[in-house]
């Protein structure tokens, strides 16, 4: 039976039919695999001269590991996690908003953040030192653009695989820098800002049915009104700002 649900931290509607999955298909054909080659795979490790200087880089030292930059041709060897700027960005500094009254001129940057060195490095393989390099390098970008008083809303994401976009198999990260909120995330920040936190409430749920793990620190659940299959949530038990 069809059945309509409403988020409630974003108030958008999901619609869920679950017979749909029974329907007959015909059209099999999904995207093809990625090319795993990694002599030619432009993120691995000896082709740094290929790339644009890295706009930030974490490389080891003697001592630990550093955050640098690149600068004209020079280009870090002992990197562990770079982000450069990206060649097909969805945003840049000339970008332009149009809506009904006319358009004015808005700067957004879109850069991608190389994860590893190592070509088939995905999260799940990874130690938690190489885990935590990598987000340590989406922190410290973030905290840089965000420095930027043009820019007010920066993020992250990615895509895995060809079914969501992905087009190189070395593991990579998306990083956006825009002057604007996006309407949804004005919606959310609103609902998280009242007296009672709404997803404080969902994390200290502890009879919740829709809970899948739950740690000292961090719970995972599938959202009431989740818009993909297999979607997931992971929320701190204690209020946290990034």
């Amino acid at each position: 039976m069809p059945e309509l649900r409403k988020d409630p931290l974003t108030g958008r509607l999901v619609s869920y039919a679950p017979e749909r999955a029974k329907r007959p298909i015909q059209i099999t054909e999904g995207p093809p695999p990625l090319a795993d080659d990694p002599s030619k795979c432009p993120f691995c490790p000896g082709k740094e001269d290929i790339l644009a200087p890295a706009t930030l880089v974490l490389v080891e030292t003697g001592v630990g590991v550093e955050f640098e930059r690149e600068e004209g041709a020079e280009r870090k060897k002992n990197w562990i996690a770079k982000c450069i700027p990206n060649l097909y960005p969805a945003f840049s500094k000339e970008d332009t908003l149009i809506d009904e009254v006319g358009s004015k001129s808005v700067s957004g940057i879109h850069e991608v953040l190389i994860d590893t060195p190592i070509h088939d490095g995905d999260p799940w393989k990874l130690s938690v030192n190489q885990l935590q390099f990598f987000l340590l390098t989406v922190r410290e970008r973030l905290t840089q653009l965000e420095s930027d008083p043009q820019i007010v809303y920066a993020c992250f994401g990615k895509n895995h695989g060809p079914h969501s976009g992905g087009s190189l198999r070395h593991p990579h990260t998306h990083i956006f820098a825009m002057p604007i909120t996006p309407p949804l995330i004005e919606v959310e920040s609103k609902r998280l800002h009242e007296e009672d936190c709404l997803l404080c409430k969902v994390a200290q749920e502890s009879d919740n049915p829709r809970r899948i793990l739950s740690t000292r620190y961090f719970v995972a659940l599938c959202p009431w009104a989740s818009r993909e299959p297999y979607e997931i949530m992971i929320l701190p038990k204690e209020h946290m700002h990034r």
